[in-house]
C-alpha cells in the first residue's frame, strides 16, 4: 500500500514502457494477493478506467487487461460495480466497449455465488450497463454488450 503512489505515477506516464510496466505490475499483484489487494481496489479501479480513455492505444488496452485482472481476482462488491457503471457512461468509446467483458468477467466468477450480487444492488446495475451499451450510438459498444447480455440472461 505504501508504494501505490508511485505505482500509479508509473502507471499514469507518458512513457508508454513505464506505463505498460505498471500495469502488468499490478496484474502480478492481482494474481498474487486476489482478495488480498481489496484495500487498494477502489483507487485502482479509478485509476484504470480512467486510463482505458487514454488516446494511446497500447495504454488503453493495458488498462483495460488490468482493470479485467483487478475485478477476476479481487472480491466482489458493489463499488465494483459503480466503476463499471461509470464506464458504462464514459464520454469516450473504449471505456465503454471495455465495460462488456468487464460485467462478463465478474458473471463468471460470481457466477456460482449470485447472492453477492443479489443482495447488493449488483442485479439492478448489471441491467442498467447492458441497456445502456445495448442502445450506446457506437456499433462496437453494442456488439460487445450483446455478448454480455447473453451471458446475463
Amino acid at each position: 500500500k505504501a508504494l501505490l503512489d508511485g505505482i500509479i505515477k508509473a502507471v499514469n506516464s507518458l512513457r508508454t514502457s513505464l506505463s505498460k510496466e505498471g500495469c502488468a505490475l499490478v496484474q502480478d499483484i492481482a494474481h498474487a494477493f486476489g482478495p488480498g489487494m481489496d484495500p487498494l481496489v477502489e483507487l485502482l479501479m479509478q485509476t484504470f478506467i480512467k486510463l482505458c480513455a487514454a488516446t494511446k492505444k497500447i495504454a488503453s488496452q493495458q488498462a483495460n487487461v488490468t482493470v479485467d485482472a483487478i475485478v477476476g481476482r479481487a472480491s466482489y462488491n458493489s463499488r465494483i460495480m459503480q466503476h463499471v457503471w461509470g464506464a458504462c457512461q464514459d464520454k469516450n468509446v473504449q471505456p465503454r466497449t471495455y465495460a462488456a467483458d468487464w460485467l462478463q468477467t465478474i458473471l463468471k466468477k460470481e457466477g456460482h455465488h449470485k447472492s453477492h450480487i443479489e443482495h447488493n444492488g449488483g442485479v439492478e446495475l448489471f441491467e442498467k450497463c447492458i441497456k445502456k451499451g445495448l442502445n450506446d450510438s457506437n456499433p462496437g459498444v453494442r456488439e460487445k454488450m450483446r455478448g454480455t447480455y447473453w451471458a446475463f440472461a
